[in-house]
């Protein structure tokens, strides 16, 4: 039995991917405006969460302000006890430079996430930060050092 779709079909399923589209357009925005107004009522440790939050949606819209808004959450970092916000703000700040494929910045950024999670023993976010690294060395071709981070990384989630 072979199956032949007709155009009003046809219609009905594009009228359907369009609305998924668009429904997960609208949550991003929503998502991105409920934090920039949580912002400005937030203090330290929130605030950060927020800042780093707000960045993990920028890399996806809009890098170059994703940039900024990380190297905002650093310096605010800067200002607070070490703690997983700080850890994140680098670790942003190299997936931007992973995105621009400045592949050395985004291996500096990303260690001193490294160093900032074994000093306050975030071994979750250590994992991530792991396999991360991982990746960048296998696409600059350092396989060797690429497969040392994956399996610390797999260590990690198995242990």
């Amino acid at each position: 039995m072979h199956f032949k779709a007709s155009a009003g079909w046809t219609a009905w399923i594009t009228f359907l991917l369009v609305q998924i589209f668009l429904s997960q357009e609208l949550y991003a925005v929503s998502e991105r405006d409920s934090l920039e107004q949580l912002l400005p009522s937030r203090e330290g440790a929130a605030k950060l969460e927020v800042m780093n939050a707000l960045t993990g949606i920028y890399l996806a819209e809009d890098e170059p302000f994703a940039k900024t808004k990380a190297l905002e959450a650093i310096q605010l970092s800067e200002s607070m006890e070490s703690g997983p916000g700080r850890s994140r703000a680098y670790r942003n700040l190299g997936n931007y430079f992973y995105y621009q494929s400045i592949y050395d910045s985004s291996i500096y950024y990303y260690n001193i996430a490294l160093r900032i999670t074994e000093q306050n023993e975030d071994i979750e976010s250590k994992a991530k930060i792991l396999n991360d690294l991982g990746v960048l060395h296998d696409i600059i071709g350092e396989s060797d050092k690429a497969i040392d981070y994956h399996l610390e990384a797999l260590e990690i989630h198995e242990g």
